[in-house]
């Protein structure tokens, strides 16, 4: 990654203390797909610092039994 994006620039200005390891990460991108994990945690721990984090609305729940399938089937 030649530019990085803003947040990152702005998560490497903060007061909290950024390891070499991840200013390296942040700098030039992940490399792995344990990587680019560790790199959305980061993005998640300044959106919920920024205060512009939203999580994921919950799931519905789609399981059903094999009673309602077969009462399904034999109508």
């Amino acid at each position: 990654m030649n530019n990085p994006p803003d947040w990152v620039k702005d998560a490497l200005d903060t007061k909290r203390r950024v390891s070499k390891y991840e200013r390296e990460l942040l700098l030039n991108g992940p490399k792995s797909f344990s990587q680019a994990l560790i790199y959305g945690q980061y993005k998640k721990r300044y959106d919920k610092m920024k205060g512009t984090y939203q999580p994921q609305p919950e799931r519905p729940n789609l399981q059903s039994s094999f009673k309602e399938w077969e009462d399904r089937i034999s109508t």
